[in-house]
């Protein structure tokens, strides 16, 4: 009945999940219930055939909480553990797993391991060379942020490497873009 107080249509409220929470509580700089909220995620999510790249995307936001506290050690745990995952699933040879190099070779370059650097990002460009997808945006994101990490602590050579490879990728992307609208 209508006026009666009663809808007789219902609007869902809307449940935050697990992960929503995480990634705000890292917006808000709360690192630990971030990494909570994302193992709840996690957990959920776990044994889901399809769900394996939210759940190497969610090891990647709690290795990024570890890295935004400094805490080095336990950022490349995680993401050596979605760097293993990513290999598992998406092959070695993805953009994803890229990616993740990038992130570990940041970590390295924060440490001031710059062999540890050199040897990763010798894997990430391997790992480029022979994928055989076209968005590359992940990648470039990661790249800028090492690059601007390698600026900060005055790696000016690793720099130059790292500004090389985002030209390519651009380069290529923009060739690409080229070649599809010519078709």
């Amino acid at each position: 009945m209508a006026g009666d107080g009663y809808s007789t249509t219902t609007n869902p409220i809307k449940v935050p999940s697990y992960r929503d929470i995480g990634i705000k509580a890292m917006r808000n700089a709360d690192f630990q219930m971030a990494r909570q909220m994302l193992q709840g995620a996690i957990n959920q999510l776990e044994g889901q055939g399809d769900e394996e790249t939210s759940i190497i995307e969610i090891m990647i936001n709690i290795a990024d909480t570890y890295l935004q506290e400094g805490a080095f050690r336990q950022a490349k745990e995680w993401y050596a553990r979605a760097l293993n995952r990513s290999e598992r699933f998406q092959g070695k040879n993805s953009i994803l797993t890229a990616s993740i190099l990038g992130r570990i070779a940041e970590v390295h370059i924060l440490e001031q391991d710059v062999p540890g650097f050199q040897n990763v990002f010798d894997c990430l460009q391997r790992v480029y060379l022979l994928t055989e997808e076209t968005d590359m945006t992940a990648l470039l994101n990661v790249l800028i942020d090492l690059s601007w990490a390698l600026c900060v602590h005055h790696r000016h050579r690793e720099v130059q490497l790292a500004n090389k490879l985002i030209a390519e990728i651009k380069q290529l992307s923009k060739t690409e873009s080229s070649d599809v609208l010519s078709a």
